[in-house]
This record gives C-alpha cells, sequence and structure tokens, in this order.
C-alpha cells in the first residue's frame, strides 16, 4: 500500500512538471547587475530583466580578463539553468516541485528564494566577477 501511494505521488508530481514548459532566458539579453555577494568559493551575482528577478553563480576565479561586473551596470549574459528541465520530458525545476530548496554548486550550498527567485543559473560569458564578450 505504501509502494502504491508513493507511485501515485510520483505520477501526480511529474505530470504537474510536465505541464508547465520553463526555459531559460534568452541569451543575449540585457540583465542589470543589482547585487554582488559571495558564499564560501562561490560569487552570487543577482541581476534584474524587466520585472524577473535572477540569482546567478560563478566560481571565484583569480581570472582578470573581460571587463569587471559593476553594481548597477547592464551585460549581455548567457544564461543556463542548474536544474534539469528535461528528465524524460517533465520539468524538474524548483518552481515545479515543491521540495527543492537549494543546488550544491562546487560544494557550496546555494539556496531557492521561493518568493522571489526560482531557479539558479550560470552564466557561460561570466567568469569570477569578470564579463567575457
Amino acid at each position: 500500500m505504501r509502494i502504491l501511494f508513493r507511485v501515485s505521488m510520483l505520477i501526480s508530481l511529474l505530470t504537474a512538471c510536465r505541464s508547465n514548459q520553463h526555459q531559460d532566458p534568452p541569451p543575449g539579453k540585457a540583465f542589470k547587475i543589482i547585487k554582488l555577494d559571495s558564499i564560501s568559493n562561490v560569487y552570487l551575482i543577482y541581476a534584474r530583466k524587466k520585472d524577473t528577478l535572477y540569482k546567478i553563480v560563478s566560481l571565484k576565479e583569480a581570472a582578470h580578463t573581460g571587463q569587471s561586473l559593476v553594481v548597477g551596470a547592464s551585460y549581455r549574459l548567457d544564461l543556463v539553468s542548474l536544474f534539469i528541465k528535461n528528465f524524460q520530458g517533465y520539468d524538474l525545476s524548483p518552481q515545479n516541485t515543491l521540495d527543492i530548496g537549494g543546488i550544491t554548486y562546487s560544494g557550496t550550498l546555494i539556496k531557492v528564494e521561493r518568493d522571489s527567485i526560482v531557479d539558479l543559473y550560470r552564466a557561460r560569458n561570466v567568469k569570477g566577477l569578470y564579463f567575457i564578450n
């Protein structure tokens, strides 16, 4: 009976995930940097595009090539979600699964702030706190 309950819950969850088609933001759009922070060996970059707030992670690296990120400036970030968006046709991002509170990135737990941020990203064109063209 317990197994049947778990299987039915899993099917319900996967059905709900399949109906919501969340996608990464289009590359090349301008994101305004709102805040820079860090936890352990990871930089946290908070950026806004229109009405949406993004939390972007970047490893602390000694890369001094490119343009240094500045709070208040805008950059064309190429973002990729850290969560699986398509697992056998199901969206497993935190906005669709209630029990995901964060993700471990390079050994550091990065939490999702459900009130304002529902996904975590990395930027293909950011290394440390430097924007690379």
